[in-house]
């Protein structure tokens, strides 16, 4: 018998995604359905003010935001992935975004000033 894929270990067993995603805020829809733990996001809140930069790894977005650079005065390649990546999120997961806006709010982060071209 196969031995089962640790948690958090990045191994999922061929056909447990649905099983695992559902109720979970993992998918597009999970969003509206999920309880939010106010404790994680207080906790998750804390993380990110003492570690707001997020990193991936795109030789597509990179190129495309490069180009935007490179042919547009003033254009910030931070400030555009802030915008993208948090309407999507807001759009994603709309009650999760909300508590997180409001913790911050609490916490006094605004959201930072646009970056001068420093991309």
């Amino acid at each position: 018998m196969p031995s089962r894929p640790q948690r958090g270990s990045g191994e999922r067993q061929k056909g447990s995604a649905e099983r695992t995603d559902r109720g979970k805020g993992r998918g597009p829809e999970a969003g509206a359905r999920a309880q939010i733990d106010r404790k994680a996001v207080l906790v998750s809140v804390s993380q990110a003010v003492s570690q707001p930069r997020l990193a991936f790894y795109s030789p597509v977005a990179a190129a495309v935001l490069n180009y935007l650079k490179n042919t547009q005065p003033r254009f910030s390649i931070s400030s555009e992935l802030a915008k993208l990546v948090e309407a999507e999120l807001a759009k994603r997961y709309p009650i999760l975004f909300s508590h997180v806006k409001r913790a911050l709010e609490a916490k006094g982060v605004r959201r930072r000033a646009r970056a001068g071209g420093a991309g």
